[in-house]
């Protein structure tokens, strides 16, 4: 994860955004120790209808 955070910025992307399902809490919480923080709801149109846990992190 930490490469593709490095990689992100230095191709100049000011976000990541993620979907996940809330079963995989030890991934979310992962997500969360990096600081990635939940939206309310999707960023878009993914095509993941099943997965509803949206998050975002500020780079």
């Amino acid at each position: 994860m930490d490469r593709s955070i490095v990689y992100a910025k230095e191709k100049g992307y000011t976000h990541l955004y993620l979907e996940s399902f809330p079963s995989l809490k030890e991934a979310i919480v992962l997500y969360e120790k990096i600081g990635f923080k939940r939206v309310e709801s999707p960023l878009g149109d993914s095509g993941h209808f099943a997965c509803d846990v949206w998050m975002v992190l500020t780079l």
